[in-house]
């Protein structure tokens, strides 16, 4: 039973570890984990927290991703509403255009 704590201890160690070095410093971890196979329960758990730290940024840039969709998508429902109004300016713009003509002729 205290092997499997010491060992569970030293998985979560290894975690956390890795879970701060990617948050402060990405490249000293890369360099790691480029030259160490998980060979123990410290390095199985330090490759779990790189891999969990990872995952948690893709969820935040996904995250972000959608924000910036969602007024995206308001503005392309904008765009589609005034096929009317831009039908209404052109005919304006054409009158405007005639007034302009007939002012030049008189």
């Amino acid at each position: 039973m205290e092997q499997t704590q010491d060992t569970n201890g030293e998985y979560v160690r290894g975690f956390n570890h890795a879970y701060l070095l990617a948050e402060h410093e990405p490249q000293l971890l890369s360099d790691i984990t480029r030259s160490v196979n998980p060979s123990n329960e410290y390095f199985e758990g330090f490759f779990s927290g790189k891999a969990e730290w990872e995952l948690e940024q893709s969820k935040s840039e996904f995250n972000e991703i959608e924000q910036l969709r969602e007024p995206q998508e308001e503005h392309n429902r904008d765009l589609d509403q005034p096929k009317n109004e831009l039908d209404e300016l052109d005919q304006l713009r054409d009158q405007s255009e005639e007034r302009d003509n007939d002012l030049d002729r008189e």
